[in-house]
């Protein structure tokens, strides 16, 4: 998974004079193939999609033979998530190419918890901001299945704590490298930068991924059926 930063030229007027700049436009995220043997079904491991489910006999479709794919133009729920990755990091760009801090506003997606509880519980109605504090999303995050890192699914939640084990930051699985490294979308903070992560780079942070209470991981199950 790599980013490709698209641009157009622009005519502007500077002191009297009409220049030409390359002026910023989006940025996608795409899957290249990097190995022999790499092919809709490997990419679909690595986006930690069960081949045999529908969703996934649907995009083995949709995927085809190309050695490049831009995410989200696949079909479903995966093309639709990679449509709010790509939303997201462009609008950080921009918000960081013109000096200001933090992150851009994103309706819906106002700190970590919102925006993991939103992927991770799509059937939930969100009303006013009682979702926001880490007692609410943990409250939620313990209906779910504790999973081990093997059994992570698309937009399964990663829990972060600190040394009590109060939560401190929440992110939602989205990809798997070829070194077997998981990558993760999150907020950082309240208004925070919007951000694509290795899960492992935030526990510098965040302190580390730790389970709620008593559970053996930091890894929560996605609200749906697992099959």
């Amino acid at each position: 998974m790599q980013y490709q930063d698209v641009y157009r030229n622009e005519e502007v007027e500077e002191d009297g004079k009409k220049v030409t700049k390359r002026v910023f436009v989006e940025r996608r995220i795409v899957a290249v193939k990097s190995k022999d043997g790499d092919n809709a079904e490997s990419l679909l491991k690595q986006l930690k999609i069960d081949k045999d489910s529908e969703q996934g006999k649907q995009l083995l479709k949709s995927i085809g033979t190309s050695g490049e794919v831009r995410l989200s133009a696949l079909g479903g729920e995966v093309g639709k998530s990679f449509g709010l990755f790509e939303k997201a990091i462009t609008a950080q760009k921009t918000w960081t190419d013109s000096g200001q801090k933090g992150g851009p506003p994103l309706d819906g997606y106002q700190n970590c918890a919102e925006t993991c509880a939103r992927l991770a519980f799509p059937g939930m109605k969100f009303t006013g901001d009682f979702y926001e504090s880490p007692a609410y999303i943990d409250s939620l995050l313990k209906k779910q299945k504790n999973l081990s890192k093997s059994e992570l699914k698309f937009l399964d939640a990663i829990r972060y704590a600190d040394g009590e084990n109060t939560g401190t930051h929440y992110a939602n699985v989205i990809f798997e490298t070829d070194g077997g490294d998981i990558q993760t979308f999150s907020r950082s903070g309240n208004g925070g930068r919007l951000e694509i992560r290795d899960a492992t780079s935030l526990e510098g942070g965040y302190g580390k991924i730790q389970g709620i209470g008593k559970d053996k991981t930091g890894f929560y199950s996605r609200q749906e059926k697992r099959k």
